[in-house]
């Protein structure tokens, strides 16, 4: 049993390192993965580009995607893969 907490709680320091360490695109364990939060730029781009009168783009997923890695590259480690609009 002790050695089941063990693995467990080493599994879990490893989860919460990656997830912090993600946070400034490098990280020390395994690969690097683009910030938390990428899931929200798909709403949020779709309101700015509502707001700035670019509605057409929101349609298109091909010129959404350049859109949302456009906008968002300083936050990104890497371009977002197809992002449709669903």
């Amino acid at each position: 049993m002790r050695s089941l907490l063990v693995i467990l709680g080493a599994a879990g320091i490893y989860g919460w390192a990656q997830f912090l360490l993600s946070f400034h695109h490098i990280t020390l364990f395994g690969p690097s993965h683009n910030a938390p939060g990428t899931d929200w730029m798909v709403y949020y781009g779709a309101i700015n580009a509502f707001i700035g009168d670019h509605t057409a783009i929101v349609y298109d997923s091909f010129q959404f995607t350049d859109y949302l890695n456009a906008t968002f590259a300083p936050w990104l480690s890497a371009p977002l893969p197809f992002h449709p609009w669903l």
